[in-house]
């Protein structure tokens, strides 16, 4: 389900893509800006899929530093230019008002907003399955 997601998305954004380079002819898209999310969730998601330590170590660590930039960092930044603490409740709505208000800082707010959510289920499953795994082991060898 999370890899036809990552695979429906990469898709997707494949094809703006192409359709953005044949409309501009290749001057104005940024193929590097847009791909470089859906091709990073895809691998995420792969790794997810194959059920390997080593393919939940991969996907846990590309969708939490995905997390942590899309997310926390850019979160901070709103926060600090509004000019409240991060924990305060008027940074939570200035970083919504950002992403689909009108203020919109991000170019495409429900696009972010996707690979936000989807970086955080695959973060939140390799790490529930992740540390089932160990604890298996653990348990097994004990």
């Amino acid at each position: 389900m999370i890899f036809g997601l990552a695979m429906f998305h990469f898709l997707s954004m494949a094809v703006y893509v192409g359709r953005a380079l044949q409309t501009k002819s290749g001057r104005d898209a940024d193929v590097y800006l847009y791909m470089f999310e859906p091709l990073s969730l895809l691998i995420a998601a792969f790794g997810l899929w194959r059920s390997r330590l080593l393919g939940y170590l991969v996907s846990l660590l590309i969708s939490g530093l995905m997390v942590y930039q899309m997310g926390f960092l850019a979160y901070l930044r709103i926060a600090e230019w509004a000019g409240v603490s991060a924990f305060n409740p008027r940074a939570l709505s200035c970083f919504y008002w950002m992403m689909f208000g009108s203020g919109e800082v991000f170019t495409d707010g429900p696009r972010y907003a996707f690979q936000l959510a989807l970086a955080c289920v695959i973060a939140s499953y390799s790490t529930a399955l992740l540390s089932l795994m160990i604890f298996r082991r653990w348990r097994g060898a004990g």
